[in-house]
């Protein structure tokens, strides 16, 4: 089970646009919606400290070799949040951050 979301979008397959910044810009922009949705989404318990979990979702844009990809995840301190998304033998998943991902961009694909 992935334990983050990653966006990508590949330089051959938008080559026609002129502008990457704009690409870069709108990956950016959805990685935002998606980490928000996430965050309104991801589990919070009154005791215990997945407030701060779920408050640590964001998003990171980048380019690598394939072009700019944005990753949507929480940060090191707080990667237990896998579990309640990925769910355990003990837990089932809750898969709240496929869910923000399609609430956002499902429309789109």
């Amino acid at each position: 089970m992935p334990e983050s979301i990653s966006i990508d979008i590949h330089n051959g397959e938008i080559e026609l646009l002129s502008h990457e910044g704009f690409v870069r810009d709108t990956l950016n922009a959805l990685g935002d919606e998606v980490a928000n949705v996430a965050r309104s989404i991801a589990p919070v318990y009154r005791k215990g400290p997945s407030h701060g979990g779920a408050l640590s979702i964001h998003a990171t844009t980048g380019q690598n070799a394939n072009g700019y990809y944005v990753d949507v995840t929480w940060d090191a301190a707080h990667g237990y949040m896998r579990f309640p998304n990925a769910g355990t033998r003990y837990q089932e998943a809750q898969r709240f951050m496929e869910r923000a991902l399609e609430s956002v961009i499902g429309g789109l694909l």
